[in-house]
C-alpha cells in the first residue's frame, strides 16, 4: 500500500509511519518516503527481537536494580510508609536481593532468574515460605512502580509463583488454667501491665494497638473500646491507623469492664490524652518493656513460655473453641483477609463434621426405584 503524504501549511510534504512494540505506539514523520520506509523496517526488526525477549526497546533508560531500589525506598518513606514496614523492606532488599542482583540492569533480569533466586531462599538459606513470599512481594511492587514510570515493559515477578504458607504455625495456651495462673501473677506486677494482660487475653488486640490506647478510646458507659491507633515498634511513634488499615470498636466483657473501671478510679493519669498502658512518667509503655515483664510473669506463674503476640492467638483460639464465629473473629482481630482468620477454623467444635451434609449423594430410594419411567 502506497504511503500517502501529509501536506503541511507551508506546502511541504511529510510521511508518517507508526508501529506498536510491546503494545506501545511509536510514530515518526519524514520528509522523504524512502526514509520513512527504512525507519519502519528497522523498527519492525526491533519489534520482533523485543517481543521475543532478545532485545530491550531502544527508548528504555538502562537502570541498575540497586540504584532504582534506593530511589524507590526513599519515595516510599516520603509517602508515609510505616517505619517498621519500611525498615523490613530495606533490610530484606539489602540482605537478599542486592547481593544477587544489585549490579544487574533492572530490565535484564528474567522471571526464571527471580524464581530460582526466591526458591533458593527456602531450599538453601532455610527461610520460611512466608519470608520468601514477602521478598517476592517487595520485588513485585518495585517492578510495578518501575513499569508505571516507563522504565520497563513487563514485570518479571508477575509470573513467579507464590509459595503456600503454613497457616497453623502459631502457639497458644490450650487451657484456661494456664491463662488464669498467668493473670494471677500479672496482677502482682505494675497495674498498667495487668490491664494490658487482661485486654490482650480478652480482646485479641495487637500489642501496638493496646499500648497506643488513650483514655478517650475507652467508653465505659457503652462498654466498648476504640482501636484507632498503633505504636510503631522501631520508632516509638503513635500513628493514627491500625495494622489492618481501618479502626474498629470492641465490646467489653464483665472482666474487662471491671478491671478498666478499677484502673480509672485508681490512676493519676486520667486525662483524655493520657495513655491507659503507661510508664511511671505517663508516657506509653514500650513494647520491649511489655515483653520483658511478660517473660518474667510466665516464669513466675510456671506456665509454658509463649510470645507476647501469642496472647492474641490464645484469645482467638478460645473464641473459636467456645463456638465463636470465624467471620466475627475476623472483624474483632482486624484481619484484612479472611485467610488470616481461617487458621483458627480447625479449632471450632465440630467444624469439619458440620460440613458433612453440604453434599449428599446416594442411591435412589426404594420409593423412587418403584416408579415407572416412560
Amino acid at each position: 500500500m502506497k504511503l500517502k503524504p501529509h501536506i503541511r501549511k507551508d506546502g511541504t510534504q511529510s510521511y508518517k509511519k507508526e508501529i506498536r512494540i510491546n503494545g506501545k505506539r511509536v510514530a515518526k514523520r519524514f520528509s522523504r518516503i524512502a526514509d520513512a520506509e527504512a525507519w519502519y523496517h528497522h523498527k519492525k526488526k526491533e519489534k520482533e527481537l523485543v517481543e521475543s525477549g532478545l532485545q530491550l526497546p531502544s527508548n528504555l533508560v538502562q537502570v541498575k536494580l540497586s540504584d532504582y531500589a534506593d530511589t524507590w525506598l526513599e519515595k516510599r518513606k516520603e509517602q508515609g510508609k510505616p517505619q517498621s514496614s519500611w525498615l523490613s523492606d530495606f533490610e530484606r532488599l539489602k540482605k537478599w536481593v542486592r547481593p544477587a542482583f544489585g549490579d544487574r540492569m533492572l530490565q535484564r533480569i528474567s522471571t526464571q532468574e527471580f524464581e530460582n533466586f526466591l526458591d533458593r531462599l527456602v531450599t538453601k538459606e532455610r527461610l520460611a515460605p512466608a519470608t520468601r513470599n514477602r521478598v517476592r512481594g517487595i520485588l513485585h511492587k518495585l517492578y510495578n512502580d518501575a513499569k508505571r514510570q516507563g522504565l520497563i515493559q513487563v514485570n518479571p515477578i508477575s509470573n513467579v509463583l507464590v509459595w503456600k504458607e503454613t497457616l497453623q504455625g502459631f502457639d497458644y495456651w490450650h487451657s484456661l488454667e494456664e491463662c488464669r495462673a498467668y493473670l494471677t501473677h500479672a496482677e502482682l506486677e505494675v497495674a498498667p501491665f495487668y490491664v494490658y494482660a487482661i485486654l490482650a487475653l480478652n480482646t485479641g488486640a495487637r500489642i501496638g494497638e493496646l499500648v497506643a490506647l488513650q483514655n478517650r478510646d475507652i467508653d465505659l458507659s457503652n462498654r466498648r473500646i476504640h482501636l484507632c491507633k498503633i505504636k510503631e515498634y522501631r520508632s516509638g511513634d503513635i500513628c493514627k491507623r491500625t495494622k489492618g488499615g481501618g479502626d474498629r470498636w470492641l465490646g467489653m466483657n464483665d472482666e474487662v469492664f471491671k478491671v478498666l473501671l478499677a484502673h480509672k478510679q485508681k490512676t493519676k493519669f486520667s486525662k483524655p490524652d493520657d495513655f491507659v498502658i503507661y510508664q511511671t512518667n505517663g508516657e506509653s509503655k514500650h513494647a520491649r518493656t511489655i515483653r520483658d515483664i511478660h517473660l518474667r510473669v510466665c516464669k513466675r506463674a510456671g506456665v509454658r513460655v509463649i510470645r507476647i503476640h501469642d496472647l492474641r492467638h490464645t484469645f482467638a483460639s478460645h473464641f473459636v473453641m467456645n463456638g465463636g464465629s470465624i467471620n466475627d473473629l475476623q472483624g474483632m482481630l482486624g484481619h484484612s483477609s479472611p485467610m488470616m482468620t481461617q487458621r483458627y477454623a480447625h479449632l471450632a467444635p465440630g467444624y469439619l463434621e458440620s460440613k458433612a451434609s453440604v453434599v449428599m449423594i446416594g442411591k435412589l430410594s426404594s420409593n423412587i426405584r418403584a416408579l415407572k419411567f416412560k
